[in-house]
């Protein structure tokens, strides 16, 4: 099970809490959301423990309908889908 930590300097310099699997930070997506039918609603990437790298957020036919890049609390790109998962919309921070 993946949890996020405050104890034992489990903080960002940003003041996030770390995500940690076996007492390690984490390092890859972690599922947020699931629909009934259990594909993946929403995700985010870890890398050692802290939130960088990719947001995704999907229909409940598993098409990718937002994406977003960021590095902690800093988004650097948008990324917009249709409800087929055809690119609509794309701009950076």
């Amino acid at each position: 099970m993946i949890s996020k930590t405050s104890s034992g300097g489990g903080y960002n310099h940003d003041g996030s809490c770390l995500a940690m699997y076996d007492n390690r930070l984490y390092t890859g997506y972690v599922i947020f959301d699931k629909f009934p039918s259990g594909t993946t609603e929403a995700e985010i990437e870890y890398d050692c423990g802290s939130r960088i790298g990719w947001e995704n957020e999907y229909n409940e036919a598993g098409f990718l309908t937002y994406s977003s890049y960021s590095m902690r609390q800093t988004t650097k790109e948008i990324y917009k889908y249709d409800d087929e998962g055809n690119l609509i919309n794309h701009h950076k921070l």
